[in-house]
């Protein structure tokens, strides 16, 4: 909890300190309210006994209660603005969080299904808990100060009085504890399944998906297993409901059941005539409300324990361990730097990976070199692991046994920041941003300004520059088809794209292609084969390709062979 209160109060101490008093103020207010009610209660009734209207008494009294009840209403509107403006930030802040820590990511780490689960929990269950945490604790210190008044109003009955309203709440409360936990490890089991109903959800709303859904009639397929889920999800949390509504039903029988007993104590007071009708009316609304605010005290005391659980989703996102030697991905944190030039170049020795949760080595004992300036070619099968090497020669994933130097230095050892700036890529599953078309190629080396000259220098390698003068804003058009005003373009139209966007960094020493030109037709082929000596010159380019003209290109071709068993 220590860790969630930091986590608030850091991100906006101001608003948590108003918050903070705001919460005073309203822990206060029913006590007061009930003074004034009592002081009014007794004025009308000895005016009432004296069979005289005194107009003074009765308007001060009126006043002091309207006044109680108008600054009543008014902290419970500012409390209420408070606690969103706090929240807000809280939530944007909480996102910040979880995005550096995704980014901080190995990809390895990424295709982990138990990291998939810690993640989704962190997502869908906790972003918005440590609020929760804060409305509790606001909640407990407001109950608190309401409690020790009305307990003070209550001893003047009779010592005996706050005691027994904290003895006939606590069932309550016990009984609302086991619910609460009862629920939370509900929703950890069903987080397997909660995933799958999101997966079969989004095969059957994104475009991605949409043209095998259609062809192949897949709809009512995925859609049985989406409602299967969705039913057998929502009849567990219903029988848990139902098990945990008849449980409160018997607590508030024997919360009543004390209230009742409590009430007729005072009634016999005031039967005996040691209460006024001011005080009966103060004692028996001191009662309910002490009964309300014990459980409600003893009820966010449970919920404070148990949202600090739930945070352990959040919290063991954010403590997954990073083994890398940056901190940021566009920071160097210690990193040694990238040589420029390079003058021994790239050696792979013994390098094998295995993906998580698979037994079967993608690449096994790989040995290589590539020195500076070469172009080299990847062969092999599907499956030989080709695009695994290029993504574990970008330093996007480590090595299982072995190792990758560069210069003699090993890949680990720098920072990303110095990776981003010395090597550019374009892989097999290359992205399609909705952005504009100026963008697009500018993504390649954001530390660089975009301007229209460089722009269209490597959309001109990539054989797009045409295209993108004819759009309707030309290069301000934005792509894609998620936002107004939007071009959408053909598969082969956004490689040449994600290629203008591999040649914009200049500053790259070494560029990786990855079947390059697969969605390209003849002709565009042609004209790129033509232009890449002029873009791989003194650079150090390692092409994977089927292509009999891209390997030609190559002055080393390595064979990743057989596919590994």
């Amino acid at each position: 909890m220590r860790r969630t209160l930091r986590l608030i109060f850091t991100t906006s101490p101001r608003l948590a300190s108003v918050v903070g008093v705001l919460v005073l103020c309203r822990g206060v207010m029913p006590v007061v309210m009930l003074w004034a009610l009592k002081v009014m209660v007794d004025v009308t009734m000895e005016q009432i006994g004296a069979r005289a209207l005194d107009f003074v008494p009765l308007a001060q009294a009126a006043a002091i209660l309207a006044a109680i009840y108008i600054c009543n209403g008014v902290t419970a509107s500012m409390a209420q603005v408070m606690r969103q403006r706090l929240s807000a930030r809280v939530s944007e802040r909480i996102w910040r969080l979880i995005h550096k820590k995704s980014m901080m990511m190995d990809l390895s780490i990424l295709e982990n299904s138990e990291y998939q689960n810690i993640f989704f929990r962190a997502v869908n269950e906790s972003s918005s808990k440590p609020l929760s945490v804060l409305y509790s604790l606001c909640s407990i210190i407001q109950e608190c100060i309401t409690a020790l008044l009305l307990g003070a109003v209550l001893i003047s009955l009779h010592w005996s009085m706050p005691i027994a309203i904290i003895a006939i709440g606590l069932p309550l409360v016990a009984i609302k504890v086991k619910s609460s936990r009862s629920m939370f490890n509900l929703q950890r089991e069903q987080t397997i399944n909660e995933r799958k109903k999101s997966y079969y959800s989004r095969i059957l709303t994104v475009k991605e998906f949409a043209k095998e859904v259609r062809l192949f009639g897949l709809g009512e397929l995925f859609a049985s297993r989406h409602d299967e889920l969705q039913t057998t999800l929502r009849n567990q949390r219903e029988a848990l409901y139902e098990k945990n509504v008849k449980r409160e039903a018997l607590g508030q029988v024997i919360s009543t059941a004390g209230v009742v007993m409590l009430a007729g104590i005072v009634v016999w007071r005031a039967i005996e005539g040691d209460l006024t009708a001011g005080s009966l009316a103060l004692y028996f609304m001191s009662i309910q409300r002490a009964n309300s605010t014990a459980q409600g005290l003893m009820g966010n005391v449970a919920s404070l324990v148990d949202t600090n659980i739930y945070l352990r989703n959040l919290f063991d996102y954010l403590d997954i361990a990073i083994d890398r030697r940056y901190a940021l991905p566009d920071k160097a944190n210690g990193g040694k730097v990238f040589p420029r030039p390079m003058k021994v170049g790239i050696e792979v020795r013994n390098v094998s990976f295995k993906y998580p949760d698979s037994q079967r080595e993608a690449i096994k004992n790989i040995s290589f070199k590539i020195e500076p300036g070469q172009t080299v070619a990847l062969v092999g099968p599907n499956g030989s692991g080709k695009t695994t090497l290029v993504k574990l020669l970008c330093g996007l994933y480590r090595p299982t046994s072995g190792e990758i130097l560069i210069d003699g230095e090993s890949i680990n050892d720098f920072s990303a920041n110095d990776i981003s700036d010395n090597v550019s890529a374009i892989f097999q599953d290359f992205m399609l941003y909705n952005t504009s078309a100026k963008e697009n190629i500018n993504l390649g080396n954001i530390r660089e300004e975009a301007t229209e000259e460089s722009v269209r220098e490597a959309a001109y390698s990539a054989g797009v520059d045409e295209l993108l003068s004819k759009l309707p804003k030309g290069y301000d058009t934005t792509l894609g088809n998620l936002f107004e005003g939007s071009e959408m373009l053909s598969q082969g139209q956004w490689q040449r794209i994600a290629l203008a966007r591999s040649f914009y960094n200049k500053n790259s020493q070494i560029i990786f292609l990855d079947e390059p030109m697969a969605s390209l037709d003849r002709e565009t082929r042609k004209n790129l084969l033509g232009s890449f000596h002029k873009i791989m010159q003194d650079r150090t380019a390692v092409i994977v390709s089927h292509s009999e003209d891209t390997i030609k290109m190559a002055d080393q071709v390595i064979d990743l062979g057989v596919i590994n068993d």
